[in-house]
């Protein structure tokens, strides 16, 4: 396994040393910025490869926050982010250290992406090298007991984009599938009437809520699926945690002309993936699943339009037929993401995916 050391160098060569020793000790590859020759690309780009290259990467934290490269980020930072969406980050900070205010919110930006979970912190090189052996060691156990498979959470996520829907109006669907492969909810809590009264308080009362608080929500097991369906929305989850949440766009009430509109898709996007992280915190704490594929699509809008808000308010009350199909979904431009960045990276997924899906509809429709 190749493992990334990533770090400030100036101050930290000695411990550096001793993150690469704790790393050939399990007869890892340590790998890290002294170790790139001459390259006529620049020494970051350069790293930047390298965190892509390795299987792992290390992260020592001090207190300072190192040059700011053109990015308006420390070079440490830009590996940092380059790697938490495609690799295991293991962190460490060191004991006692007064980080001045931009490492301050960049240890604050590790802890918060990590969801609340520790770094684990260290007073000396013996130390760190221990902590490193010991946390590597973790990381390949956890990857023995359960690999994760990225063409198996695709080929389920293709399933739950199928299926009979008893809603008939226009939708927006999202669907979460999460892995490795394992799971997470069993039957005694499927059947628990806490937990399903749990997730109706969540659909319902959130800072986003998907359901309306009001309206009579029906539960059922449907083909080994916990289904939770209200008349203008739908969710439901397996014991795996594969998810689809699917939301009514068109109210005729408000609305009586054809056309879906593009902040209304993004609102319930939105929506959705917070709720599916929430799940996800809520039924596996201890974190076993680690990624996931998402698939999001609109379902139910042949003869409807795209619009934004600005284009409808002004159109006049007047629109060209179009016809978006009966179904199009779109997978965000990396199939399967971290699941830390179903809540803390809500916004840039957001807008890919809407991107996405606007382009689809629009080229296809």
């Amino acid at each position: 396994m190749n493992v990334f050391i990533s770090s400030v160098v100036k101050g930290m060569e000695t411990y550096r040393d001793a993150v690469a020793e704790g790393i050939s000790t399990l007869d890892h590859v340590p790998k890290r910025s002294e170790d790139y020759g001459a390259s006529p690309e620049s020494s970051q780009t350069v790293c930047l490869q390298g965190v892509r290259d390795a299987d792992c990467v290390v992260l020592i934290l001090g207190d300072d926050y190192g040059r700011v490269q053109e990015s308006g980020l420390s070079a440490t930072h830009e590996e940092y982010r380059e790697a938490r969406e495609r690799k295991d980050v293991l962190a460490f900070l060191k004991r006692d250290v007064s980080p001045d205010g931009r490492e301050e919110a960049f240890i604050r930006e590790v802890r918060n992406w990590a969801t609340g979970q520790a770094i684990d912190e260290f007073g000396d090189e013996l130390e760190l090298k221990d902590l490193v052996i010991k946390e590597l060691a973790n990381l390949q156990v956890s990857r023995a007991k359960s690999k994760l498979d990225p063409d198996e959470l695709i080929r389920r996520s293709e399933e739950l984009r199928t299926g009979e829907l008893r809603l008939q109006a226009p939708m927006v669907a999202l669907v979460v599938v999460p892995g490795p492969w394992e799971t997470v909810i069993p039957p005694t809590l499927m059947d628990n009437s806490g937990f399903r009264a749990k997730l109706q308080q969540s659909l319902s009362f959130g800072d986003q809520p998907i359901f309306n608080r009001l309206a009579e929500t029906a539960e059922r097991i449907d083909s080994e699926m916990l289904v939770l369906e209200q008349d203008g929305a739908r969710f439901a989850v397996d014991e795996r945690g594969a998810m689809r949440i699917d939301q009514k766009l068109v109210d005729g009430k408000e609305h009586f002309l054809p056309v879906i509109v593009e902040e209304h898709i993004i609102s319930a996007i939105e929506a959705a993936l917070r709720f599916a992280g929430w799940l996800l915190d809520e039924v596996d704490e201890v974190r076993r699943v680690s990624d996931v594929a998402i698939a999001a699509g609109l379902v139910n809008c042949r003869s409807y339009a795209w619009r934004t808000l600005a284009e409808d308010q002004a159109s006049g009350g007047s629109v060209t037929m179009s016809n978006l199909g009966e179904s199009h979904f779109i997978e965000p431009s990396r199939h399967v993401s971290k699941r830390s960045g179903l809540l803390h990276d809500t916004d840039a997924l957001v807008e890919d995916i809407v991107a996405r899906l606007r382009r689809a509809v629009k080229n296809g429709g």
